[in-house]
């Protein structure tokens, strides 16, 4: 038997050193379980002879995932992997090659070290069970073929609520896509929280009765505000949840002609058209927007103009366009600009909510400052995301007046042309109207 003294410079140069049984290498294995406690910096330290980080999985993560150091000594590569200040149970496997561990922890003063001797294979050789919420209001599942062969079951046989919405079969598994808007799907409201649910049943042929039942659910972000923001960093669609969140600027109310080349210049004296999409089949989705401002600067939040407040239109010229997709919103509104700055960045917060959970945030409109205190959500609960398209700057004066002279002299052109038009039309009906007389 041979032991180990971990001590190092650093990081135990604040901790006790301790002693560590070293195994035989032919006492390596695929798969590791270990325990971490909290009140200590954790870390695990990895002896094989693998050059690639690739094969290693961490908790059902790439290795590669976490902060780690490498050092190599006599033909082996040694690992060590900072997990933090995390208490329970772990487990690590490389696909193809054994390898030994080495768990530690260090505090003040205090440390504690243990070696993995003894291990076993990875005890799952196919794809576990997986879930994938998508941006486009589904879901897909991933079942193993050893769950479904082991239930004596084939493909026809694992289907949602809805019997019809049945699984495809893969090289080395079974997979059913849950869209969110049939196929027996459902919301759920808990806890303030939205779920898209349904439920995969592996069903015995001809009967009703199940051998697999697995309820999935996907977390919807309702009544969550997103930020959006037109700056210079464009980034006009983010994905949250199960579903997409755009903001695109239009050339005019008739939102046919997105803009898309930017700076976008505009005149002082023009509109903005904005339009606000969640982007799901799910119909009955709807976006609010409970705030508009335009600032002078996205550092300076305090000097702002408030367009729309707790969803409380407060513009004059604010026009919001009646759209019967509640997915849509479209607004209109005067440019507003600060002091003599030729920019102006626009922040909109938005929220999006299900008509299967009314009442809700969506459905209470403009909030007065008297009933602000009956919202439930708070603004520590608010999840942010940022959303960027711009950004928006103004034609300068010289532009403006170059402009205004182009129209002018495009104006008296055209006058010119008309007169000297109705000039020749006049001579030519004086031409005749003589030669008439001289015939007489």
């Amino acid at each position: 038997m041979v032991s180990y003294l971990f001590h190092e410079s650093s990081p135990l140069h604040k901790s006790d050193p301790f002693l560590t049984i070293v195994p035989p290498s032919l006492l390596g294995r695929r798969y590791y379980k270990f325990v971490t406690q909290l009140s200590y910096d954790n870390f695990i330290f990895i002896v094989s002879q693998v050059s690639s980080d690739s094969g290693f999985y961490l908790d059902e993560k790439p290795l590669s995932s976490y902060t780690m150091t490498r050092k190599e000594f006599n033909g082996f590569i040694g690992r060590q992997v900072t997990l933090g200040k995390t208490e329970g149970d772990h487990e690590i496997y490389h696909e193809t090659s054994t390898f030994t561990l080495y768990v530690f922890g260090t505090g003040r003063s205090v440390s504690y070290g243990y070696s993995v001797g003894e291990g076993g294979p990875y005890p799952v050789s196919e794809p576990t069970c997986s879930l994938r919420c998508l941006p486009d209001a589904a879901a897909e599942y991933i079942l193993p073929n050893s769950l479904v062969s082991g239930a004596q079951l084939d493909v026809m046989n694992i289907h949602l609520k809805d019997p019809l919405c049945r699984a495809e079969k893969e090289k080395d598994h079974y997979i059913i896509k849950i869209p969110f808007n049939r196929c027996g799907s459902s919301v759920l409201y808990e806890d303030e929280k939205m779920f898209y649910v349904n439920t995969i049943y592996g069903t015995i042929p001809d009967t009703d009765v199940h051998r697999i039942e697995i309820p999935v659910r996907c977390e919807m972000e309702s009544n969550k505000t997103l930020e959006l923001i037109i700056n210079p960093k464009v980034k006009n669609i983010i994905c949250k949840g199960s579903y997409n969140i755009s903001m695109r600027l239009y050339q005019s109310n008739s939102f046919t002609e997105p803009i898309t080349l930017y700076p976008h210049e505009v005149d002082l004296h023009s509109n903005l058209h904005v339009e606000l999409v969640v982007e799901s089949v799910d119909e009955e989705l709807r976006i609010f927007t409970e705030s508009l401002t335009a600032s002078r600067s996205l550092e300076d939040t305090n000097k702002k103009y408030n367009i729309i407040h707790h969803g409380c239109h407060l513009d004059s010229t604010l026009q919001d366009h009646p759209m019967t997709d509640r997915r849509r919103q479209r607004l209109s509104f005067h440019v507003v600009k600060f002091d003599d700055l030729h920019e102006v960045y626009l922040t909109a917060n938005v929220i999006i909510c299900h008509n299967s959970t009314s009442p809700n945030r969506c459905t209470q409109g403009c909030i007065t400052p008297r009933l602000r205190r009956d919202v439930r959500t708070s603004r520590e609960e608010l999840d942010i995301a940022r959303l960027s398209e711009g950004p928006i700057v103004f034609r300068s004066k010289e532009k403006t007046r170059q402009s205004h002279f182009y129209n002018l002299t495009s104006v008296l052109l055209i006058a010119l042309c008309i007169t000297m038009i109705l000039a020749v039309l006049i001579l030519v009906i004086q031409k005749e109207y003589y030669r008439r007389q001289q015939k007489r």
